[in-house]
């Protein structure tokens, strides 16, 4: 049987390269990534990448890029298949606030 994983990749952050990741291995995945911008932020991007191993020190696959459009807005990514590690990571740092993200997986 799956695990079930709610957990925070990123919390209030909004430095270049900031990245939060989760080891999946072993089980088949539904996976939903949401990146939430605060209300004081104006720009900004944060990469959903996967990787064969949660501590590869090379390029993770890109999987999608969450851009800014608004302040105080919730976006959605949903991961079909299966990965072994994913991990959000910021791609253009966080302008006048801060970004959190969190991974929904069974």
């Amino acid at each position: 049987m799956a695990r079930y994983i709610d957990q925070q990749l990123l919390n209030a952050v909004s430095a270049l390269d900031t990245a939060g990741t989760v080891d999946l291995t072993g089980d088949p995945r539904e996976v939903t990534i949401y990146v939430r911008f605060n209300a004081s932020t104006t720009a900004g991007a944060v990469a959903v990448e996967e990787a064969y191993d949660a501590s590869e020190t090379g390029t993770w696959a890109n999987i999608a890029t969450v851009s800014w459009a608004a302040a105080n807005r919730v976006h959605a990514v949903h991961i079909p298949g299966t990965s072994r590690a994913v991990r959000t990571r910021i791609s253009t740092a966080i302008t006048g606030g801060t970004v959190s993200a969190w991974i929904v997986a069974n």
